[in-house]
């Protein structure tokens, strides 16, 4: 999400009906409202389509097809909209990335809705992969991750849609959260007794996922 610099100047007032509402209940408001909003599909359309303009905050990593640009970007096409939510609201707190956190306090609460349902909208692609490779992800995927992330790696409203993920994005996540503290011990544990070459045959196993 890199505009420049005076995009993130302008900070924009959020909704008033949540001002004064603590973050984890504000938050819980807004996933209430993307709920609202889904159940009614005239308004979802209007959504959808709105968001298709409001995500030009995020164009610059996740492009408008919502395929990220570097192997540092995951894909956000397909992925579900509660869990784009949840994660777009973490930025606000925290400052781990204050450069996304100025991003999305640069966004209306509306605007951070309509935004992830138009990537939520956008249809999963899949990517070209080495045979060999994907084969043997395919057995580490399944001894390592299959039982959090499931037989198609599609995601949730809780958990990350894997699925049609690029092979560097992969590579370089898991990478990433090998060397991470905190969260699921297991699962990094999982993560850290995978060898580099592992972590891409995993990703040639998710690219081709549909």
């Amino acid at each position: 999400m890199r505009l420049l610099l005076s995009v993130l100047l302008v900070a924009l007032s959020c909704g008033a009906a949540f001002a004064q509402a603590p973050s984890a209940e504000r938050s819980k408001a807004l996933q209430d409202r993307l709920k609202s909003i889904q159940g009614n599909p005239a308004a979802l359309k209007a959504a959808v389509e709105a968001g298709r303009s409001v995500s030009f905050f995020c164009h610059n990593c996740h492009g408008e097809d919502g395929i990220g640009r570097t192997a540092q970007v995951p894909n956000l096409n397909g992925q579900d909209a509660a869990f784009l939510l949840d994660q777009t609201r973490k930025y606000l707190v925290g400052g781990k990335d204050p450069f996304k956190q100025g991003v999305v306090k640069a966004m209306k609460d509306e605007e951070q809705i309509q935004t992830v349902l138009f990537y939520a909208s956008l249809p999963p692609r899949t990517f070209p992969v080495d045979k060999g490779m994907m084969l043997r992800g395919k057995v580490v995927y399944e001894k390592n991750c299959k039982s959090c992330h499931g037989d198609k790696a599609h995601g949730s409203d809780k958990m990350m849609r894997l699925a049609g993920q690029r092979i560097d994005y992969v590579a370089y996540a898991l990478g990433q959260a090998a060397q991470q503290k905190g969260g699921d011990p297991a699962a990094r544990e999982a993560k850290a007794k995978l060898p580099p070459d592992d972590m891409k045959a995993v990703g040639n196993y998710l690219a081709q996922l549909p």
